[in-house]
């Protein structure tokens, strides 16, 4: 099975390797909240 992400999911994940996977950064770059974040981690 093959699994492709949107470049959406693509910017995501890339942006989380490169903050070192600091949610609080993630917070602050994408501008939304924890559980949305882990949520969205979850899916991808």
């Amino acid at each position: 099975m093959t699994c492709c992400l949107s470049v959406d999911d693509q910017v995501f994940a890339a942006a989380f390797v490169r903050s070192h996977g600091s949610f609080k950064e993630m917070e602050r770059i994408f501008g939304v909240s924890y559980p949305t974040i882990k949520a969205r981690l979850r899916r991808i």
